[in-house]
């Protein structure tokens, strides 16, 4: 009796509980920071409206919070992210274009982190056909 498709496909789903994991906790980091710390009015009193390293990594943060997601560049890197994954079906760029899609979409910029989370998923889920055979090897 041939179960290797079976076998494939549980090692697959096993191999990928870490990737999940690191995915629910980053979206409950992303989360809590946009909600609790960015929009709750910490951040933005923390430097006011100009670049001020000298008060310290709230400002910093803040900063780069904000350049993140003007013109939705975290959003249009994932989505490059994602186009060369599903191009060359690399699972590893997958997840990153899958982890930083999330953040877009968290983060103001939901159209391109979601174009990018969908293009991303089924390369790291292994739906393509380098993604399986990468998977079962």
């Amino acid at each position: 009796m041939d179960t290797t498709g079976r076998q494939d496909s549980n090692r697959l789903v096993v191999a990928e509980k870490g990737g999940w994991f690191v995915l629910f906790v980053s979206l409950a980091g992303f989360l809590a920071l946009r909600f609790l710390w960015l929009e709750s009015g910490v951040a933005p009193f923390a430097c006011g409206a100009t670049w001020q390293p000298e008060l310290g990594w709230a400002c910093v943060a803040k900063t780069l919070l904000v350049q993140a997601f003007i013109e939705e560049r975290a959003g249009w890197v994932a989505v490059a992210l994602a186009m060369a994954a599903f191009r060359f079906s690399w699972r590893q760029i997958a997840f990153g274009a899958l982890w930083l899609g999330l953040f877009a979409t968290v983060f103001y910029s939901a159209t391109t982190g979601v174009i990018a989370a969908l293009l991303a998923l089924p390369v790291w889920l292994g739906w393509t056909q380098r993604g399986r055979a990468e998977a079962t090897a």
